[in-house]
């Protein structure tokens, strides 16, 4: 509500971020988030909580700071430290999650900040050295939702800063992320178009890994089989291990997914035959 009214509360509430009240601090920083640019006044207040030992002040502080947008920009070089940061009491990178939230998420996230985060739309003037450690954190972690919202990397960053990160694209292409697995795809498919559109050889592989070990809901086999495709007839020699599938799925029950499947495979390996 207070978002909606006209006065000016931005005062009060970095007020509020001072106090000995941790539950009011959580509360300042969500109102601010709520204000987004109009909470630009405590910019500076929101950047020292980024160093407070309580770990969801500095969360929520992260996403009032991304809620500000660009006249928060100057704690950019903050949070893509706070990416790579190790914690032993955070074993499965919380924090490292949803600050990666507040700078690259470009899609609606339930329960996080409408806005945009703070890189999600170009990444122009940040320190490579600073930012690529982050994005390399970023898409090895573990949960499917964190590397959801990390795919605005893919059109922010320049090819050649992606090609230096072959090796992990190829990891990622290959591996679902072992929690959140309903949207752990959506970063496999951006990997993967990237390896095929540069022609990558090692992406002919992540493609036929893909298809065997996709099943149920969620598969995108046909997707990356068309993927595939684009490789031309340098894919010929996956062809033997496609062909292979391509047998297996037909084999399956008429009128399900694996007939499907078995057509999609049919038409790409008639085109890469040529």
């Amino acid at each position: 509500m207070l978002a909606k009214r006209p006065e000016n509360v931005v005062p009060q509430l970095t007020r509020m971020l001072k106090s000995k009240d941790l539950n009011a601090r959580y509360g300042a920083c969500l109102a601010l988030q709520y204000l987004e640019g109009r909470a630009a006044p405590a910019t500076d207040d929101l950047i020292l909580l980024l160093s407070d030992k309580d770990m969801w002040l500095r969360i929520r502080a992260a996403f009032a700071l991304s809620s500000i947008g660009e006249p928060a920009h100057k704690a950019v070089p903050q949070l893509l430290k706070m990416v790579v940061k190790e914690d032993k009491n955070d074993p499965r990178g919380i924090e490292n999650k949803y600050i990666g939230f507040a700078l690259f998420k470009a899609d609606y996230v339930d329960n996080l900040p409408q806005p945009n985060g703070l890189l999600a739309k170009s990444v122009a003037g940040v320190d490579p050295a600073l930012l690529h450690p982050a994005v390399q954190r970023l898409l090895l972690q573990d949960d499917g939702l964190g590397t959801f919202g990390v795919r605005s990397v893919f059109r922010t960053l320049s090819t050649e800063e992606l090609k230096s990160m072959t090796p992990i694209l190829v990891k990622v292409g290959a591996e679902t992320a072992p929690s959140g697995e309903m949207f752990a795809q959506e970063i496999r498919i951006c990997a993967i178009q990237f390896l095929a559109e540069n022609k990558i050889p090692e992406g002919m592989q992540v493609c036929i890994e893909y298809a065997r070990t996709q099943n149920g809901w969620g598969s995108r086999t046909a997707e990356v089989l068309k993927i595939l495709q684009t490789y031309g007839p340098a894919a010929r020699p996956v062809l033997p291990e496609l062909k292979e599938l391509q047998q297996k799925w037909k084999a399956q029950e008429r009128g399900g997914e694996g007939e499907k499947r078995s057509k999609v495979a049919e038409e790409v390996i008639k085109a890469i035959e040529g």
